[in-house]
């Protein structure tokens, strides 16, 4: 029987440039970070109140009032991208950050998106003392953490866990946790094919990878990206990850980034039917 208290949530990481790594070719960043603050935009917009939380999890530096720092600037200029140093491409200068509807929730994707697995304690002490001025400019940020491509590490996650009111972290399970080897070939496949089969739902441990007490899970990734012919079937097979986890008595959390819909309203449209629930 399935626990009362089973909730559905979702998140997006709101990255724009930041999140992007080198080589990432012209038309992805001119199509799809370009339109990342329209496309978050239109599914904020469609968020009903009724529906499920959604949280928002900013890098810091996309945040409209957080000053840039040099060396930040030289990093993504050293990865190629020197002609998209604008707002456009940085800052999520239009987005309502003043939005009271209790179900959207603000938080935190990192400071520049910087993997804390390769920082220094140094840079990690200076990327705390970071996130911490801006939650003393706007508390409502620590509602929510997210590690920069899901790679939390146990020492800043003992400083974060009294910070901020949830983190989000992989799974235990052997296709999802964190390994320092990275993703293989195979393990790659395997999460591909559990776009489209309930791989996680019958296979895969569902506790989270770091035992702490407001650590939420990440169950299932929302590929966006996807074309249509493959995009109706990861949505159907979602639907019925939904169905399973809530027989086995499962929470549910559902995350993608703004930058894989590319600003296309059927995919924004799909994402937002997934958050009512049934």
């Amino acid at each position: 029987m399935a626990r009362p208290d089973r909730q559905i949530e979702f998140s997006l990481d709101c990255e724009l440039l930041w999140g992007m790594r080198q080589g990432v070719g012209q038309h992805y960043i001119d199509f799809h970070v370009g339109n990342s603050q329209n496309s978050l935009k239109a599914i904020v917009t469609r968020w009903l109140p009724q529906y499920s939380n959604l949280y928002l999890a900013f890098v810091g530096n996309s945040l409209p009032n957080v000053p840039l720092e040099d060396r930040d600037l030289a990093d993504l200029s050293g990865k190629g991208y020197q002609n998209y140093l604008d707002d456009a491409f940085m800052k999520f200068s239009s987005f309502d950050f003043n939005n009271s509807q209790s179900n959207l929730k603000l938080g935190l994707h990192g400071v520049s998106h910087k993997l804390y697995t390769d920082m220094s304690a140094q840079e990690k002490l200076a990327e705390g003392a970071a996130i911490e001025a801006i939650l003393k400019e706007n508390q409502r940020f620590a509602e929510f953490f997210v590690y920069p491509k899901n790679l939390a590490d146990s020492e800043t996650i003992n400083r974060y866990k009294s910070r901020f009111v949830r983190i989000r972290v992989n799974s235990r399970s052997r296709l999802y946790r964190t390994s320092e080897f990275g993703v293989n070939r195979t393990r790659r496949i395997m999460r591909f094919l559990d776009s489209f089969l309930p791989i996680y739902e019958l296979f895969c441990d569902k506790r989270p990878e770091h035992g702490i007490d407001n650590a939420v899970v990440g169950t299932h990734f929302f590929r966006a990206n996807l074309p249509p012919v493959l995009l109706i079937p990861h949505y159907i097979r979602l639907r019925f990850g939904i169905w399973i986890m809530n027989l086995l008595g499962e929470d549910v959390h559902i995350w993608s980034h703004p930058h894989n819909f590319g600003g296309r309203n059927f995919a924004i449209n799909l994402f937002v039917r997934l958050s009512r629930q049934p």
